[in-house]
């Protein structure tokens, strides 16, 4: 036969033109069908397109799948689903989350990959943006931030609960940050055993394992220090061990605290290992009184030969002393030195009278050789540079590797790791300090000012107690130790550390009570030994410059771009808070603190202007920018920028420089910083709820007045360099001399070839000053009997000094060139000529034009004609002779005049010694905050700060969720209670005012409208104590603007707090604002209609029914508002092709129906126009004549009747408890006594355990009384009477019922015999609630009779389709 073939090469289907004129490769209509596209023969045929296939169920949880990734490559599909569900992107709790592994062949394995409620999936945030890179399963929501798993690590073992990914931690694609900086001090905990009383220097404590010799000793806990023991002032000095014996410690000062007080004992962990003398070491010779070997605690004598080729050294309390005869540990007490010139040279001898902590025996002799001074650290098999870190100022740091070979950001770098040699001492060393001082100014350097430390223990913080933890909580593989040095850009890595490979108990323990680290912390370290080793690797400089991980908070879009993971429509950052309420302080440092035991040379610069500001972090390094105080507008109050000038010589004379430990930049914080949730702000980090908070701080500081330079001078004069100057206390002079000529420039821009003399823009600060050597009885104040040039601290205050000019010795004329002692005022250069017997020589007669010449040089090597300065001295005023303290700084330098000091003139010249001073500092244009070590966690911060705060900074609930359903007056979450930063909750109600401040909606930004007038806040009804409830003041509708983002029914409360404990102490009362979040939650909408089943539906119908509901708000007039009607989704396709549901509830018919067709249809009414909540309604009809209720149509289910002198009632109501329905009177003149009564309730004995009701809803019911006789007397013969009566529902009353033929049922009679029953069937369609009963059994054949009476009932129309009906 012929055959048509066409083959769809165009693919396209055409339903425009007739049929018969469709071209080929085209089609008019196709229904699963798609065409072929293979290469062969079958090209352009039409094939079947395969449906889908339900392969298996994944979870017993609801859990709906929110997002997946096809891996076609691996034929396997992955999975994301979640049982919650919660439009504001609430998180879940107790929710069950899934990422699934299913293969998409064989038998279709599942694996569940992550599970956990960390994950905090939601249906409202289907996760979109997936890819798959390798191994690595990158997603995003946006609700939460990206995240990544690696599949192959994910759950290998096929475990049923997979236990590699548990915590946000783990899955964050941008990596924990580590927010502390390495520490570097060790500390030992202690107790005092026995009092200290009365500023003893001896203490008993419980425990001096791991005490070292020159710990220093303070207080354990420090968060408050006006609670340590009186007095206050004993705490503020540096107090070390210099004598361990058994458990009694010597300290170097006096100690009172009461038994039990708990102290600890610190040190850094800065070192030397190569040195074997402390540098004011030496080996000496000891001679003991009486020339005897005994054996003293007390005096021995040595002698040191001060000349520069000898050791002139100062032995300290507490230098471990060594030799024949001496005990372990032996230290030095105390040490008194004389001075006196014993040989013909003139050789001073310094004397040295010490005592020692422990008794020791020195012979006389060759054999009494001790050594002063050991260095405790000492250690000769240490195998470092002993020079590596010698001129170098390094910092160091650390960060982390994770499994997936990602990197941590760098931790916080520490300070620079610097100890100075020779204590940061003149004459700390091995020469005494006039020669150290004389070395400095000669070659304008501090020759000793180098780095004394080459052995470092860093202690990088952990955030878990031991190896194993960070390796199965952070996923942290290796721990990189970071170096850096100061004028380096460069980063490096000194050591790469597994943690796999370190033991169980590898981590250190510091526990502290302090205001950085909190209240009883235990803070865990991994410990790394540096032993001066160069690093072996530098880091790229995207790494160097790597200060945040540039993953968004959260974002919607995700794609790969080459082998880069990029995100679109994201938030990349928090929003900080405007301003914290803190101010920044200049204040001591104190030994108590950790900047002092870890960096103890390190000072804060003076003179100087610095800007303190805080940045706030997540747990994964994402920054706030800068915040800077409250209080910068405010006047009187110090805000976040503060000067921190030169200490006066009053603070001198208060605290004296020899127990001065240098100044340091404090922050007091007023209340607590980072809560804020509104505006982008993320509130405070928490583990469970709020991962993505604020979880740590850093102090940041802006200091524009950077470099600048230490002048160390030979001294200056004071006025001209003659002898009675007018010039004094007007100008000063000095000679530059080596680098200072570069540290003082001279101007050089506008000169001549001829120009000698030049001018200088630099200002000099004076420092250190070289007074006038006075023997006077009646001196300046501060100055000392002297006979010899001598320096002291100069006190500039905001002084500087103007550099006049520069010019050489001989230009500026101010020495002649040779010098000549009071050389005769006159031309400078003047020659004159020595007269030697018949010789005559012209000479120089060292005549300067200002006058004469003193008795000595002034001007260190000005006969070599160095540069020399000329400075302004006006405005430093004089320095009386008086016994107060000078209100001026005073002149600058020694005069100069004709006392050599061989004279009785009470004043001697000048001579050269070090002075210094500082150039003023480059102005950097810049505005940098510079990242500080003082770096935190904020939990730890804020409830520091709350627990030192007497207001009230706890409320019992911040947030709570109320129901649109709730009516006026109800009250909002729990019962609101209030407490101090003491923690004390608030019981007296009469010391506390609260106040309900305000209330705006989240939507309302700018917080334009004042919304609460919605609420009321007022003392607990009948409650005496503190105690409020939040509650309506209106009702609530949520709407479509309720879910959205910012909503406008979460409210912003904020609520005031006035509280006085009624002490009357200064500072009450307090004055404080709470924040509470009350957010609106929806309530499930309800059906109206009743019934809901439609009736008298027939084949001619299209209109089915008309339905109504509401949606749960108590406002009335919204309660219909925003609903929408559907076809619930589990309707079968017959019902959706046939039914038609409009948006306002009304069941339509798409098309003709078939009489006697059965319809079971969920209809579904959802709130917020569609994307709210849901409630589902399953509804039965029948075309034509309806199903009755299930109940009724399953008959009567009980055997028993009503005999002989009984009656029997059936019951068709609502109500299944119902045993009675009342007395029932005379009938049709027939009496209906009501005793003895039969009850049967149709809907409790229905045998369908889920019905809801016994009456008739629909449907027609036929009601058949039966009445049997066996075994009766006389034949049997029995009778009785029965009616049927009606009700339309349980609060009408009864009347008669009316059957179908439209006849009132009055009383019927039914008579029996033995195998003769009486029956009839009524039949009732009126919907209601029936009962039909009656009267007692009578008859001759009572006797022995086993019949009795009963009613059945069943579906008159649909006999045995029971199941059809309704419930």
């Amino acid at each position: 036969m012929a055959e048509i073939k066409n083959t769809f090469l165009k693919q396209k289907m055409n339903q425009d033109i007739d049929s018969r004129l469709l071209p080929n490769g085209e089609y008019r209509e196709a229904i699963n069908l798609m065409i072929s596209r293979s290469e062969g023969s079958t090209v352009g045929e039409f094939e079947n397109a395969l449906g889908n296939t339900s392969i298996r169920s994944l979870n017993t949880d609801n859990a709906v799948i929110i997002g997946h990734y096809v891996n076609e490559t691996t034929n396997k599909v992955y999975l994301f689903a979640t049982n919650h569900n919660e439009v504001n992107g609430v998180r879940s709790v107790g929710a069950d989350h899934f990422i699934y592994e299913l293969t998409l062949e064989g038998s279709f394995n599942l694996v569940t990959l992550v599970t956990g409620n960390f994950l905090n999936f939601n249906q409202s945030f289907p996760v979109i943006g997936i890819n798959l890179v390798e191994d690595l399963l990158f997603f995003t929501d946006n609700l939460n931030q990206p995240r990544k798993i690696n599949i192959s690590l994910a759950n290998p073992s096929q475990l049923t609960t997979p236990t590699h990914y548990t915590n946000e931690d783990q899955i964050s694609v941008a990596k924990y940050a580590p927010c502390e900086p390495v520490v570097v001090m060790d500390r030992v905990n202690i107790r005092l055993t026995v009092a200290a009383v009365g500023l003893t220097t001896s203490i008993t404590v419980d425990t001096v394992t791991g005490l070292k010799i020159g710990d220093f000793i303070s207080p354990f806990e420090t968060i408050n220090p006006a609670a340590f023991p009186a007095p206050l002032s004993q705490w503020n000095k540096a107090n070390k061990i210099i004598a361990i014996t058994g458990n009694v410690l010597t300290l170097s000062d006096g100690m009172t605290a009461p038994n039990s007080f708990k102290l600890i004992a610190q040190r850094s962990t800065m070192t030397n290992k190569t040195s074997v003398f402390d540098s004011n070491g030496a080996q000496v010779t000891a001679t003991v009184a009486g020339n005897n070997p005994v054996a003293l605690t007390a005096t021995y004598t040595f002698s040191v030969l001060g000349t520069n080729f000898s050791p002139d050294i100062i032995p300290n309390p507490g230098d471990i002393v060594t030799g024949t005869g001496v005990s372990s540990n032996t230290t030095i007490i105390t040490a008194t030195a004389t001075q006196s010139i014993t040989n013909s040279d003139g050789q001073n001898f310094v004397t040295w009278v010490i005592t020692l902590s422990k008794t020791t025996t020195i012979a006389n002799g060759s054999g009494n050789v001790i050594r002063i001074a050991i260095n405790p650290d000492y250690d000769a098999s240490w195998q470092g540079d002993a020079a590596f870190l010698e001129d170098k100022f390094v910092r160091f740091s650390y960060r982390f590797k994770f499994e997936d070979n990602e990197y941590s950001l760098m931790a916080p770098f520490s300070q620079p790791m610097f100890i100075p040699k020779q204590y940061s001492k003149f004459g700390g060393g091995q020469n005494p300090d006039f020669v150290d001082m004389d070395n400095a100014y000669k070659s304008t350097v501090v020759n000793w000012f180098e780095n004394n430390i080459d052995n470092i223990v860093l202690k990088a913080p952990m955030p878990y107690n031991n190896p194993q933890a960070m390796l199965s909580s952070l996923l942290v593989t290796e721990i990189d130790l970071l170096y850096k040095e100061s004028d380096a850009l460069a980063v490096k890595v000194l050591d790469t550390v597994k943690f796999v490979d370190l033991a169980s108990n590898a981590f250190s323990l510091i526990t502290y009570v302090d205001p950085i680290h909190g209240d009883n912390v235990n803070q865990y370290f991994y410990n790394y030994n540096y032993a001066s080793n160069k690093p072996y690797k530098t880091l790229p400089a995207n790494q160097t410059t790597r200060v945040y991980d540039k993953v968004p908070i959260k974002a919607l879009a995700q794609e790969m771009i080459g082998n880069r993971v990029v995100y679109g429509n994201y938030v990349d950052k928090h929003s900080g808070p405007d301003s914290i309420p803190f101010s920044a302080l200049i204040s001591d440092k104190r030994p108590y603190n950790d900047n002092f035991i870890q960096y103890p040379y390190h000072n804060l610069k003076q003179n100087r202007t610095y800007q303190v500001g805080f940045v706030l972090s997540d747990r994964y390094g994402r920054q706030s920018d800068v915040i800077l105080s409250s209080y910068d507008s405010v006047d009187g109050v110090n805000g976040s920028t503060v000067f921190a000038p030169y200490n006066t010589i009053t603070e001198q004379i208060n605290n004296p420089i020899i127990d001065w430990l240098g100044t340091s930049l404090n922050i007091r914080i007023d209340s607590a910083i980072g809560q804020a949730t509104t505006g982008g702000q993320p509130g405070i980090w928490n583990a469970t709820t709020n991962p993505l908070g604020w979880y740590s701080y850093k102090v940041v500081v802006k200091q524009q007045e950077q470099e600048y330079y230490n002048v160390y001078l030979p001294g200056f004069v004071n006025g001209l360099p003659i002898t009675g100057t007018d010039e004094e206390n007007k100008s000063s002079f000095s000679v530059l001399l080596s680098d200072n000529i570069n540290k003082v420039p001279r101007n050089l821009n506008e000169v001549g070839p001829t120009d000698t003399e030049y001018s200088s823009s630099e200002m000099l600060y004076i420092r250190v000053n070289n007074p006038n050597i006075n023997k006077k009885l009646n001196r300046p104040y501060g100055y000392p009997v002297k006979t010899s040039a001598w320096n002291q601290q100069y006190y500039p205050g905001f002084l500087n000094q103007e550099v006049l000019s520069i010019a050489t010795v001989k230009d500026m004329e101010i020495s002649g060139i040779p010098f000549k002692a009071n050389a005769p005022e006159g031309d400078y250069g003047q020659v004159g000529t020595l007269v030697s017997g018949n010789n005559t020589t012209p000479v120089s007669i060292g005549s300067i034009p200002w006058g004469t010449s003193p008795a000595l040089q002034p001007f260190y090597n000005s006969d070599l004609n160095p540069f020399a300065i000329k400075i302004d001295t006006t405005a430093n005023g004089k320095v009386a002779l008086a016994t107060t303290v000078p209100i001026v700084p005073g002149g600058v330098g020694a005069d100069t005049n004709a006392e050599d000091g061989t004279g009785s003139g009470g004043v001697i010249t000048m001579q050269p010694f070090l002075s210094v001073a500082e150039t003023k500092p480059v102005y950097s244009l810049l505005e940098i905050f510079w990242e500080t070590s003082l770096q935190g966690k904020i939990n730890t911060l804020n409830s520091l700060i709350n627990s030192q705060y007497a207001g009230i900074t706890t409320i019992s609930s911040s947030a709570a969720t109320f129901l649109e359903s709730a009516a006026t007056a109800t009250q909002i979450g729990n019962s609101l209670t209030f407490a101090t930063g003491g923690g004390t909750t608030v019981t007296n109600a009469s010391h506390l005012t609260v106040t309900l401040l305000s209330a705006f909606r989240q939507s309302d930004v700018t917080e334009s409208t004042d919304v609460k007038a919605n609420f009321d806040l007022a003392l607990k009804s009948g409650q005496a104590q503190a105690v409020y409830d939040l509650d309506t003041a209106t009702t609530f509708f949520y709407s479509n603007t309720s879910q959205d983002n910012p909503s406008t029914d979460v409210y912003n409360i904020t609520i005031q707090t006035v509280y006085n404990d009624g002490s009357g102490d200064a500072g009450f009362p307090y004055t404080d604002t709470h924040s509470y979040v009350a957010t609106l939650g929806n309530v499930v909408p309800s059906f109206t209609t009743n019934p809901m089943n439609p009736t008298g539906i027939t084949i001619a119908s299209t209109t089915i029914k008309q339905y109504a509901a509401v949606n749960g708000t108590a406002k009335t007039n919204n309660n219909t508002d925003e609903l929408v009607f559907t076809l619930g989704a589990g309707n079968p396709s017959s019902v959706t092709n046939q039914f038609t549901m409009s948006s306002s509830g009304l069941l339509s018919t798409n098309s003709a129906l078939t009489e006697g067709d059965t319809w079971v249809i969920i209809i579904t009414v959802t709130d917020v126009n569609g994307s709210g909540l849901s409630t589902n309604a399953t509804i039965t009809f029948t075309v034509g004549v309806q199903h009755v209720p299930q109940a009724i149509c399953n008959n009567n289910t009980l055997s028993s009747v009503a005999s002989c002198t009984q009656s029997y009632e059936a019951f068709f109501g609502a109500s299944s408890s119902t045993t009675s329905t009342g007395s029932y009177g005379t009938i049709g003149g027939i009496f209906y006594p009501g005793n003895a009564i039969q009850f049967y309730n149709v809907r409790l004995r229905s045998g369908a355990s889920n019905a809801t009701t016994g009456a008739l809803t629909q449907g027609v019911m036929a009601l058949t009384p039966l009445l049997t006789s066996t075994n009766g007397a006389s034949g049997g013969s029995l009778s009785v009477y029965y009616t049927v009566q009606y009700r339309a529902n349980p609060s009408s009353s009864w009347s008669q019922a009316v059957d179908t033929g439209g006849n009132s049922i009055s009383s019927r009679q039914i008579t029996a015999s033995n195998g003769n029953p009486g029956t009839e069937t009524l039949n009732f369609s009126i919907p209601g609630e029936y009962r039909a009963f009656s009267t007692n059994v009578t008859g001759e054949g009572c006797s022995g009779n086993t019949g009795g009476f009963k009613f059945n009932f069943t579906d008159a129309t649909y006999n045995g389709q029971c199941g059809l009906g309704p419930l």
